[in-house]
């Protein structure tokens, strides 16, 4: 188990799945999440430094969640979002599946009563490669003139058979 925190650097990942423009909801907590996918060489050597991989599809899976605020109810900030020129990104959501990037991830020891390990908490995300996320692709619903008033839904009734 490591003994002090660090800052831990992943290169050349697949992005998936990123929330990180606003916290979601998960069980209760606020958070910002995504998933990144490593290769198999990659895998062995982060469950070696305290990440949980999980094999899915014949991919190697990593979640990594950063809490929006801290144990004591104040703000724990925004991840960070930066291009490949480190330029900052100020529209995180346009970050699609199978963007390709580096992440850094702050480890930390902790230890309580139920148990103790290596708690990891999303830092930042470097996007080198962008697939651009277009909600729908391109297909939405188109408006619609509104009744005058409401149409009630009509009833009849036939024979049975």
């Amino acid at each position: 188990m490591i003994e002090n925190p660090r800052n831990y650097k992943i290169e050349s990942v697949e992005l998936n799945w990123v929330k990180i423009a606003t916290p979601i909801d998960s069980f209760g907590n606020k958070v910002y999440e995504m998933q990144i996918v490593v290769s198999k060489e990659q895998a062995d050597v982060l469950k070696a430094n305290y990440f949980n991989v999980k094999e899915k599809d014949g991919k190697f899976v990593i979640g990594l969640k950063r809490n929006a605020f801290k144990r004591d109810g104040t703000d724990n900030g925004k991840v960070r979002a930066v291009d490949a020129d480190l330029k900052p990104m100020e529209d995180t959501k346009v970050i699609g599946n199978g963007s390709i990037g580096n992440v850094i991830v702050w480890q930390y020891p902790y230890s309580n009563s139920a148990r103790s390990g290596v708690g990891n908490s999303l830092t930042a995300v470097q996007v080198t490669k962008l697939e651009k996320y277009e909600s729908n692709n391109g297909v939405d619903f188109a408006a619609v003139a509104t009744a005058e008033a409401p149409v009630e839904p009509k009833q009849e009734t036939a024979d049975l058979f």
